[in-house]
């Protein structure tokens, strides 16, 4: 018995060209602008965790509304606040006053 190879057909697909190329002056300011938002959103996620785990070391209890709260605040001023209250804070509700 002989061997018969089938027909078999190649189709070669060019990968598909964007039809609106962005130009690399516009791609830097997309990854700069990218950058920094990634950096101060780090940044407030470290703080506001940051006031939480110094509360929780000393023993602070730690509601899950001022958890909450102290997650969702925007403003790095304000966390750099409560963190520097939360290493003398008696209670969580400390941090808030001034």
């Amino acid at each position: 018995m002989r061997f018969r190879p089938a027909n078999i057909s190649v189709i070669i697909v060019e990968p598909a060209q964007p039809r609106h190329a962005v130009p690399p002056y516009i791609q830097l300011q997309i990854k700069n602008d990218l950058k920094g938002r990634s950096i101060s959103v780090l940044g407030r996620q470290s703080l506001a965790e940051s006031v939480i785990g110094i509360l929780t070391v000393r023993g602070v209890p730690v509601s899950d509304v001022i958890r909450n709260q102290i997650l969702g605040c925007d403003d790095l001023k304000q966390l750099k606040v409560w963190l520097e209250r939360s290493v003398h804070a008696e209670s969580a509700e400390d941090i808030f006053e001034s």
